[in-house]
């Protein structure tokens, strides 16, 4: 949970023989489930620092063997215990996408929805059509990742494809299927759908406000002296304050 974007979802989970983490930039996270680990570092946008801890589990989970990843907007319907045992001959273990199966695709997508710069994108497919990456290859989903993060091809797999967003769009499932390919990876993409599926339903929109994806922060401040003078972050003044009081943000 980093950047503000939107209310922690703090689904209380009662699975004993789990430990429940999640990184987190906001020192207020407060959670009887969850272990909040408090992150500061300013060299990444909050999109890239949260899927430093997203990919790397072998670094910052160094402890466990496995782990469950899953997005804030993610509701099990099972306990995670459930879950490590059905894929436990799995290294690691995702859903497909539900509407897409080529990751060319999906770059159409993020650019349609301005998730991301078509500049960054055209040089990201230019180099993975030059490796000779195929259309059509198949497209996962990055909202549930089972992995065996120990496991040195999977260690090497995350490594590369943290490297990717560091370099290209932040928008993980554009490099996800490039790595997987580049490094013949053999993974399990899941054949259940991702939206209603036996393990979890999503997207799960209880959380109460989200920040829009055009939200400008610098707008938002000379929007707003007021808040620019108690220095608050305007993604945690909006999230908290703002959309309540029904504040402009563009």
């Amino acid at each position: 949970m980093f950047g503000y974007s939107e209310h922690f979802a703090d689904r209380d989970y009662s699975d004993p023989n789990v430990d429940y983490v999640v990184f987190t930039d906001d020192p207020e996270l407060r959670s009887e489930t969850w272990r909040p680990i408090l992150i500061k570092d300013p060299t990444l946008d909050p999109s890239r620092l949260s899927k430093r801890y997203k990919h790397l589990p072998h670094v910052y989970l160094a402890d466990y063997e496995e782990s469950l990843y899953i997005d804030n907007t993610v509701k099990l319907k099972v306990d995670p215990s459930a879950i490590f045992r059905r894929l436990s001959s799995h290294k690691l273990a995702m859903l497909r996408h539900p509407h897409r199966d080529c990751l060319y695709k999906e770059a159409e997508a993020v650019i349609s929805m301005s998730l991301d710069s078509p500049a960054i994108i055209a040089e990201q497919l230019n180099i993975y059509r030059q490796a000779g990456f195929p259309e059509k290859f198949g497209l996962n989903a990055g909202t549930f990742i089972l992995r065996k993060h120990s496991d040195p091809a999977v260690i090497r797999a995350m490594t590369e494809w943290h490297s990717q967003i560091l370099r290209f769009s932040k928008r993980d499932q554009l490099s996800w299927n490039f790595v997987a390919w580049l490094l013949d990876l053999r993974f399990t993409s899941i054949h259940e759908h991702l939206q209603d599926n036996s393990m979890f339903t999503w997207p799960v929109l209880d959380i109460p406000v989200r920040v829009p994806r055009d939200f400008d922060d610098d707008l938002y401040l000379s929007i707003h002296l007021d808040v620019r003078n108690v220095g608050i972050n305007p993604r945690k003044h909006y999230l908290h304050f703002g959309h309540a009081e029904k504040r402009r943000y563009k």
